[in-house]
């Protein structure tokens, strides 16, 4: 492998926040956040075993919401690939926690805007966390002043203690 492999390396933008995880046959997932002349958005690149890029760029990890100022994101490996979630801040009607699903080829399983598993009124921007389910879905828990929230999001994308969740107390 060369020294320092550029996975992102945009004259117009900063990268930073990056992750490294295992995927499948010793191929690497890497996300991060990007910032330049647009809001801060989050991507995704693989390297394959060999130490070539997938992808000739990095990917969106939800295209539809690309103008929107995303933050660090978060992943699951599954059986299936890669779960990946983070948080949106604006525009206010956008704002919430977001989940994307990734096969192992990198394509994104959740469609252009992938899911929303909290919005804004029910989590705010405050810490959170997420874990596997074992069946290739998620457990996430969020903060939100004083109260705690959990969701429990399927393999497919649903969000089966409702769309707003449940308080954990």
């Amino acid at each position: 492998l060369p020294n320092n492999l550029p996975v992102a390396a945009s004259p117009d933008s900063a990268e930073f926040e990056p992750q490294a995880f295992p995927y499948r046959d010793g191929s690497i997932l890497v996300t991060l956040t990007t910032s330049g002349a647009n809001p801060a958005n989050n991507y995704y690149q693989i390297i394959d075993p060999y130490g070539r890029l997938v992808f000739d760029q990095v990917q969106p990890l939800t295209p539809a919401t690309l103008n929107c100022y995303s933050f660090q994101t978060k992943v699951v490996l599954t059986s299936e690939g890669a779960i990946c979630v983070w948080y949106t801040a604006v525009p206010l009607n956008m704002a919430g926690y977001y989940a994307q699903k990734l096969d192992f080829s990198g394509n994104r399983q959740w469609g252009d805007s992938g899911i929303m598993v909290f919005p804004e009124n029910m989590a705010g921007n405050s810490l959170y966390n997420i874990c596997s389910d074992d069946s290739g879905g998620i457990f996430m828990a969020v903060g939100y002043g004083s109260y705690l929230y959990g969701q429990h999001v399927t393999s497919s994308g649903q969000l089966l203690w409702g769309p707003q969740g449940m308080a954990l107390e």
